[in-house]
């Protein structure tokens, strides 16, 4: 098994932009957590969005190889939302969800990648 970094940019409509990165195993669907730069700790969506009734409006999930997906995942185990994939340096500009996702206390992003 390979493992590659993954990024991950969402924007709302309120609190501007977010970043997450993390190195995940190829095959393996795991969260993704907030990048200690932006926020000092690494939180989960729904730990830092659910506060406050974050919404996300736009996003991005980049990797080496194209991820398989990036999913908005409730505490429900509902998939809530997607947010767009691209390789890494090939699209670098974040797009519209095809519906506003309200994040709520529980919430994770959770990845896919594949060699």
């Amino acid at each position: 098994m390979t493992t590659q970094k993954v990024y991950v940019h969402i924007q709302g409509a309120t609190k501007g932009t977010l970043f997450y990165s993390a190195s995940f195993t190829d095959g393996t669907e795991a969260s993704i957590s907030t990048s200690t730069d932006a926020t000092g700790v690494a939180q989960s969506l729904g730990d830092w969005g659910g506060q406050e009734g974050f919404t996300i409006t736009h996003g991005l999930c980049t990797a080496a190889t194209v991820p398989n997906y990036c999913r908005i995942l409730s505490r429900d185990g509902v998939t809530k939302g997607i947010i767009p994939i691209a390789t890494t340096g090939k699209v670098d500009t974040m797009m519209a969800l095809p519906k506003p996702v309200q994040v709520q206390q529980g919430d994770l992003l959770r990845v896919l990648t594949t060699a």
